[in-house]
């Protein structure tokens, strides 16, 4: 028995389960379309209204609920409507004097209220679909636009729009755009007009093919029949990113005031309206604006914007700023833009900028610029810029500058530099450079029109002087030199730089008893006597030592010469030499630097610890130039 009852049991769980699932699959068959769009074909032949209504909702397998006073003023039906929407089918019934709405199984019905013809109404709600002119069809995810207001909506999967106007001006004009479709329009010359559904038809500007959309029917019954329509694919899309796909219309306006992006007076259509002048609370979006924007956190624009723009954090532009623009953090324009952008942190410029650009961090520009680019920290031009950069740390200019580059720490420039590079620690210019480099450290170049000013300097060629303690121009003035003086008999030195100035790197020793050697370091000129000779005007200072810890020994030298050059790399070189030896006083130090022979016609005592002794001398030296 207990067997029994667990299989009854078993048996019930089966069908209850059974009957669940049966219900769960007619269900997942049924509609999914809102009532008010069910498709209904019905022939009324002079029936009292609350009759046509128990017809329509046997029908369709829904319920009306309304207030028997709504049908005080209709009266018998009559009409055939063929494969008409619900809405359509109540549109005929009460000819605009009643208003509908779904819960639940139930539409319910309210009478509307009556407005005196053109009586001003604060706001009319327009209703009504999209159809394909060539087939009836209707047309989901169109836009639907009333220019005066600048009101837009869009048709939903069932091709069925609900637009709100405030303050309606008559007549109003409605128009629907739909990417691949030409333009429709309908115009509504009064309210009583308004109140009557609206069908706005389009036709595709390509025509293709038509999809099968085989309906569902709910019902049959002798005349009365509904279905349930298939709904339209629409876009995953935003309304107003859908309104911006679909419009390719501009508009514009003298004012928009909004507090966010679409929030405001140009509503969904802010992304297709010109303004001339714009006022956002919080930030704003546009088309573009003419003449005048300011934003308390942020102003965007989706093509140009002229005039003036302020922003308390910054300027998005994805055309051109041929404008005047402030912003607390920055300055974003896509397109070619003109004219000053101040910025707290940064300025960016997808294009080229033909103005000032002013920033407390940084400028960069995608392409060529045209005027002064002044940073707190670096400014960065990828095109050609035909103005200066002036940065607290650093420029770079990869396409060459006209102007010139100053900088706290370095200059760098891929190409021509019109102007002078200054910065605090390296200038490097791959091109020519029209005026001066001048770095605390290192200047490089391939050309230099001017001078170059830095502790070592690196270049092809130059019109000026390179001055500093290293400086190689490799066309210009490079000699190895062995030589011979009263003093030391063992000497070595390197000339380079310029005929003009160059650097001399000295070194000798002097290998008698009590062996004493030296380095130094020196500058010198080269002036043409003529063809093969120079005259050689050169100034060192030499560090002398001993085996024993180094002292302060200093030894000056001044030489006048003359160069001979035998071979196109070979010189020999003669000068005379006056001589400057600053010692330690009491050490035997300079008995044995100054030769016996010599006479010192110098001598002065600097306190108790130096003595300076003058004294001539000679040098004769072989040289080796390239």
């Amino acid at each position: 028995m207990a067997a029994l009852n667990r299989l009854c049991l078993l048996i019930r769980t089966v069908i209850l389960l059974f009957v669940l699932f049966a219900g769960v699959i007619s269900n997942a068959q049924s509609t999914t379309a809102p009532l008010l769009e069910k498709r209904i074909s019905i022939v009324f032949n002079g029936e009292p209204a609350d009759v046509a209504l128990k017809r329509v909702a046997a029908a369709g397998e829904f319920n009306f609920s309304y207030s028997p006073t709504i049908l005080e003023k209709v009266g018998n039906t009559h009409g055939t409507l063929s494969d008409v929407s619900i809405r359509e089918c109540l549109d005929h019934l009460f000819s605009g004097r009643v208003t509908y709405r779904e819960r639940s199984n139930y539409i319910i019905l309210t009478a509307r209220p009556v407005d005196a013809e053109g009586g001003g109404q604060r706001q009319i709600v327009l209703t009504g679909y999209v159809t394909d002119v060539r087939n009836g069809e209707r047309i989901a995810a169109a836009t639907i636009v009333e220019r005066q207001s600048l009101t837009a909506a869009n048709s939903d999967a069932y091709g069925f729009f609900s637009i709100k106007i405030d303050k309606p001006v008559w007549p109003l004009t409605l128009q629907a755009y739909k990417v691949d479709y030409n333009e429709g329009a309908a115009s509504i010359t009064s309210p009583s007009q308004a109140t009557t559904g609206i069908n706005l038809t389009m036709q595709k500007s390509l025509v293709q093919p038509i999809a099968s959309r085989s309906p569902t029917f709910l019902a049959t019954t002798p005349g009365d029949s509904v279905y349930d329509p298939l709904p339209m694919e629409m876009p995953a899309l935003t309304n107003r990113a859908l309104v911006m796909t679909n419009v390719e219309d501009t508009l514009y306006r003298k004012w928009q005031l909004s507090f966010l992006p679409f929030v405001g007076t140009n509503q969904l259509l802010s992304g297709n309206v010109v303004n001339d002048y714009s006022v956002n609370l919080i930030g704003g979006y546009s088309f573009g604006n003419r003449k005048a924007e300011f934003g308390g956190v942020f102003n965007a624009s989706r093509a140009d914007v002229e005039g003036f723009q302020a922003a308390g954090v910054f300027n998005l532009v994805y055309g051109g700023a041929n404008a005047v623009q402030l912003a607390g953090v920055g300055n974003l324009n896509r397109g070619p833009s003109g004219k000053l952008k101040m910025a707290g942190v940064m300025n960016i410029q997808g294009n080229h900028l033909d103005g000032t650009a002013i920033a407390g961090v940084f400028n960069y520009s995608h392409k060529s610029t045209r005027g002064l680019s002044l940073a707190g920290v670096f400014n960065h031009q990828n095109g050609h810029c035909d103005g200066a950069q002036v940065a607290g740390v650093f420029n770079v200019a990869p396409a060459g500058i006209t102007k010139g580059q100053l900088a706290g720490v370095f200059n760098a420039s891929a190409k021509e530099v019109g102007g002078a590079q200054v910065a605090g620690v390296m200038n490097v210019a791959a091109g020519h450079v029209r005026g001066a480099q001048v770095a605390g450290v290192l200047n490089v170049a391939k050309t230099v029109g001017g001078t170059q000013v830095g502790l070592v300097n690196f270049c092809d060629s130059i019109e000026g002087v390179p001055l500093g303690f290293l400086s190689y121009v490799h066309s210009g003035y490079h000699h190895l030199e062995v030589a011979a003086d009263e003093t030391f008999p063992v000497n070595v030195a390197l000339y380079t730089g310029v005929r003009a100035f160059h650097n001399i790197f000295t070194a000798g020793i002097n290998p008698r008893p009590g062996q004493s050697w030296y380095y130094g370091y020196g500058v010198g000129t080269a002036p043409r006597l003529g063809n093969k000779v120079d005259l050689n005007i050169q100034v060192t200072a030499n560090w002398i030592n001993e085996d024993a810890l180094p002292k302060f020994n200093l030894l000056g030298r001044f030489a006048l010469g003359a160069d001979y050059r035998f071979h196109k790399n070979f010189s020999v070189h003669g000068a005379a030499v006056l001589n400057g030896l600053f010692a330690n006083e009491g050490s035997e130090f300079p008995e044995r630097v100054i030769p016996d022979q010599a006479e010192v016609f110098y001598e002065s005592n600097y306190g108790n610890d130096f003595l300076l002794q003058v004294y001539p001398g000679a040098r004769l030296a072989l040289r080796y130039r390239w």
